[in-house]
């Protein structure tokens, strides 16, 4: 808030916020004047941030996936079968859970006996499939849902088409010597072979890339390292 002009700004974003806040007059300094979409309160939450989900993969190649939330008292329930998750129809998390194959996990946080819940967080897990046209399909559907981040296995994903990672995204390997995309295929003059697309602030990271007249293009604003 600007003290002068009480001029207030969106801030659905904020801890220290309700869902937002406007101004019915530019010029307005009468605090009788200004409208709220929901009354601002410090430390109210609004449920606004996710869980957090860490999923990690040992030498072995088990992969974990541990929760947790940033405010006590919030139980975390999630789901594996790509279904939004509720009180009534998910998981309570008690531990970090073993992935048994490619994983969808979403996640809510939910302060018990109440209606207040943090936003569903999305994370995927995805190991090479038996054909490659549903590893190609696997990888890109996981990244057009997630909330940031598809965590690929140890092994070589065998893709015939580019994998897009946009909207400040990542897909995140097990290291460059532990997780290969390699593109086959046929090239044309629209799709020359690319393997990997990053675009908008998109993040490839602990993975090699292999195949095809072009491993990896940097679109606009694409930022990404260690491939």
């Amino acid at each position: 808030m600007n003290p002068t002009t009480l001029d207030y700004h969106l801030q659905s974003e904020s801890l220290a916020y309700g869902s937002g806040a406007y101004r019915t007059d530019s010029d307005a300094i009468d605090l009788d004047r200004v409208k709220f979409t929901n009354p601002p309160s410090m430390g109210c939450y609004d449920g606004i941030a996710f869980p957090r989900v860490k999923i990690t993969v040992d030498e072995d190649g088990i992969a974990t996936a541990a929760m947790e939330y940033d405010i006590d008292g919030y139980d975390i329930y999630y789901t594996i079968n790509d279904s939004t998750p509720t009180v009534e129809s998910a998981i309570k998390y008690t531990t970090p859970i073993t992935l048994s194959g490619s994983t969808m996990i979403k996640a809510i946080a939910v302060l018990p006996n109440s209606n207040t819940k943090s936003r569903v967080y999305a994370i995927a897990y995805s190991e090479p499939q038996s054909d490659v046209s549903s590893t190609t399909q696997q990888i890109q559907g996981y990244l057009n849902s997630v909330t940031d981040t598809v965590v690929l296995s140890r092994g070589t994903f065998v893709t015939n088409s580019p994998i897009t990672v946009t909207d400040g995204k990542t897909l995140l390997g097990q290291g460059m010597q532990n997780t290969t995309i390699s593109r086959t295929g046929t090239t044309t003059y629209t799709d020359p072979g690319n393997c990997v697309i990053l675009n908008n602030r998109a993040t490839l990271f602990g993975v090699t890339v292999t195949g095809g007249n072009c491993p990896a293009k940097w679109g606009d604003g694409g930022a990404g390292v260690n491939i």
